[in-house]
């Protein structure tokens, strides 16, 4: 069970880098329990005093890096994807963290209207 994720910079014409992560990879392993006390969720939500049914998913918690060089661009993008029978993957946050970068400006991009 692998997951390739893929970061695409201005949809992969400036550049693109790919990673994996195996499934059965422990050191990104989230082991979290929700205790079931009461008043920990609102009503409904669990049974009171259950112990909650065993969710097959793990939940994985990383942090992804690349030395990458300063080239500008645009736009980023993110590609999940696995292959395979029976991938249970789901993605529940993603984020970015960028700044801006400052460049002189190419004079040959201007167009006169």
């Amino acid at each position: 069970m692998t997951l390739n994720i893929t970061l695409l910079f201005d949809g992969g014409f400036t550049q693109s880098l790919t990673g994996s992560i195996i499934g059965t990879q422990t050191d990104f392993l989230f082991n979290s329990t929700t205790p079931n006390a009461f008043g920990v969720n609102p009503f409904g939500v669990e049974v009171i005093g259950a112990s909650g049914e065993e969710v097959s998913m793990k939940k994985f918690r990383l942090y992804l890096k690349n030395n990458l060089r300063a080239i500008p661009f645009y736009s980023i993008a993110v590609k999940f994807e696995s292959e395979g029978n029976n991938q249970g993957w789901e993605v529940l946050r993603y984020a970015w963290d960028v700044e801006l970068f400052s460049q002189d400006e190419n004079r040959k991009l201007y167009k006169s209207f």
